[in-house]
């Protein structure tokens, strides 16, 4: 069952494979069973030292999935920024943001409960803890590394029962779940899925070390092949200013 005002095309992959050669910049799209919606993540960076010398590109969760005034979340009925609105889905006033809220803004009309612990700490929210992000490798597409950070919230309204100074107009929204879930490809993994672009990247270093040799020792001819004609000249200068 379709859960949205209008129909909400599949868009994107599970998040394990994305089309091959991406570019370094845009964004990726990841359908999401928890929001029942594909999220767009943006390109973020680059990288090659990560893993085993191979050419990454970093995506991290879009803000945008979670604007009110995006116009392309018009039928997610997201009116709260930072969060999205999974109420049709729960079949409850559920509203998910990301772990932590982490990105929200609740200077503005938005009231969050922060999570704490039993001393009544607050959590520290941190993009390494709380935010969702891909690397993927750049020509094949395949996932590297991800983490999803996500939480369910309920939405509650000041009442008899839940007694708290209400400041926003859109009640108070109060952590439920917070799920993280988090995997990174090992060397071995690395090898058995990518091993013959391992063996081109082997070849490409080989190649290069002999035209870097070979180079090296044109130069060195090349130096030797010129300070001998310097000599000679220097040389049959002076054989012709003896003889003149």
């Amino acid at each position: 069952m379709n859960p949205w005002w209008d129909q909400v095309p599949v868009q994107g992959t599970d998040g394990w494979q994305f089309s091959p050669d991406l570019p370094e910049s845009g964004s990726i799209y990841v359908y999401t069973p928890e929001v029942s919606r594909p999220l767009s993540f943006m390109y973020t960076g680059s990288s090659d030292s990560a893993f085993k010398g191979f050419d990454t590109l970093n995506f991290s969760l879009d803000p945008v999935n979670f604007s009110s005034s995006n116009a392309a979340n018009a039928d997610f009925y997201i009116y709260a920024d930072g969060t999205t609105n999974v109420t049709s889905t729960y079949q409850a006033q559920v509203f998910v943001t990301q772990g932590n809220f982490y990105g929200i803004d609740t200077s503005a009309d938005v009231q969050a409960a922060m999570p704490t612990d039993a001393n009544g700490n607050q959590f520290p929210t941190s993009a390494d803890m709380s935010n969702s992000y891909f690397v993927v490798e750049e020509y094949s597409g395949t996932t590297m590394q991800f983490q999803q950070s996500l939480q369910t919230n309920f939405q509650v309204f000041q009442d008899s029962l839940f007694m708290f100074n209400q400041t926003s107009t859109y009640g108070q929204f109060v952590p439920n779940v917070w799920v993280k879930r988090s995997s990174s490809l090992s060397s071995s993994t690395i090898s058995q899925l990518l091993g013959y672009q391992t063996s081109i990247k082997t070849t490409e270093w080989v190649l290069f070390g002999l035209c870097l040799g070979i180079g090296l020792v044109l130069v060195v001819i090349g130096v030797v092949m010129l300070l001998k004609f310097l000599k000679a000249n220097k040389e049959l200068a002076e054989l012709t200013a003896v003889n003149n």
